[in-house]
């Protein structure tokens, strides 16, 4: 099962978009119960709700369904019952980092490095373009859905001798950690900030870090 929450700052236009895309996605490939998607902003502003209407009408016209949502604030207890966190842009990565203390584990990402980006998907809340936008956040899901998809089928291939290896680590928290690492490095993506602290001392040089890693 692999877990992904996306990000953006309110959590009623671009982060719920991603979670829409990527829930067809997952349904039209008929593997619903391979992931479990949600989708939360890095802030209260909006909280509680709805899509916005104009992220809807696109979600629309690229033949998208939009369900029921409520917007929400990622909390930092959260970190744990996450495989990936894939933000939005680069200023919720920042936020993110804040909120959350660090990213031990490696699993903060923006949207667009699965399609060979580094680029940020901008707000249409305030730039408009709410249709661009949905297609770029549509490249983003698909790229995404791919590499997980290749990289599902590699870590079903190892040995049996790697699998009784790592049925005897279940339980230890660290051990665990490692097993998720090791699943999504082969994305070339996670993992590089492993030895990042969760001690709410993230600034300006470590979030400059994370994206010159990018």
């Amino acid at each position: 099962m692999t877990r992904i929450l996306f990000i953006c700052h309110g959590n009623i236009c671009r982060s719920p978009m991603a979670e829409m895309i990527f829930r067809e996605l997952v349904r039209r490939a008929h593997r619903e119960k391979e992931f479990i998607i949600d989708s939360a902003g890095t802030s209260y502003e909006e909280s509680g709700n709805p899509v916005y209407p104009k992220a809807r009408q696109a979600l629309r016209e690229l033949g998208y369904p939009c369900g029921a949502h409520a917007a929400r604030r990622i909390e930092p207890e959260e970190y744990d019952s996450w495989d990936l966190l894939i933000c939005m842009e680069k200023y919720n990565v920042r936020n993110l980092l804040r909120a959350l203390g660090g990213d031990p584990e490696g699993k903060i990402h923006l949207l667009m490095e699965y399609a060979g980006s580094n680029a940020d998907v901008d707000d249409p809340y305030y730039y408009g373009n709410f249709t661009g936008v949905c297609r770029q956040i549509e490249e983003g899901c698909k790229a995404l859905f791919q590499n997980l998809t290749v990289m599902f089928k590699i870590f079903c291939k190892r040995t049996k001798s790697d699998e009784q290896m790592i049925s005897g680590a279940r339980g230890n928290k660290a051990a665990d950690a490692r097993e998720r690492s090791h699943r999504y490095s082969g994305l070339g993506l996670a993992g590089s900030r492993g030895n990042a602290k969760m001690d709410g001392r993230w600034g300006d040089k470590e979030v400059s870090d994370f994206h010159r890693r990018r």
